[in-house]
């Protein structure tokens, strides 16, 4: 609702070729976009935006297809983590063999990308670590079963926990 604001602040202020404004886009694109007044009043007022950034591939990709903002003025913006900030050392071992278990509290989606948790659940058991992801989110069906395939090809079964939504936790 920001970015319809500040797009219609903008289109108001379109003699004035000095002022830029910049949306951000999340979520509202890959989630209210189904609805027809909602990208009526996106199609509108987001041109008025100088730029959209966003932080993944679909919103991107809703932003061009459904909302028809032209491909120069969305951009991606990708979550960045250093990775080498968090390499253990190599002497490092673990002190017992306690599975340690880590929430994920996340619907389970492309848009949240749970894949990514399959070479780091195999790394770490490399490593001598056993993990467990533990997936608590509504998932999409589609999405949520071409994961647990490739969770299934890579031998990971006890490394993930599907516990679906919760409600009231």
């Amino acid at each position: 609702l920001l970015n319809v604001l500040n797009g219609l602040i903008s289109l108001l202020n379109i003699s004035n070729r000095k002022t830029r404004h910049i949306g951000s886009e999340r979520n509202s694109v890959l989630r209210y976009t189904q609805g027809y007044l909602w990208r009526v009043l996106c199609r509108i007022f987001y041109h008025g935006l100088a730029a959209l950034y966003t932080n993944n591939s679909p919103a991107v990709e809703q932003l061009q297809n459904l909302i028809g903002i032209e491909p120069e003025r969305t951009f991606l913006i990708p979550n960045i983590l250093d990775t080498d900030y968090f390499r253990a050392q190599a002497e490092t071992k673990p002190a017992n063999d306690t599975v340690f278990s880590i929430l994920v509290p996340a619907r389970v989606c492309e848009q949240k990308n749970q894949a990514i948790l399959i070479p780091v659940a195999a790394k770490l058991l490399k490593t001598g670590y056993r993990i467990r992801f533990v997936l608590a989110g509504n998932p999409e069906q589609a999405y949520a079963s071409k994961l647990k395939q490739q969770i299934v090809a890579a031998y990971l079964e006890d490394s993930f926990a599907w516990i679906g939504q919760q409600e009231n936790t």
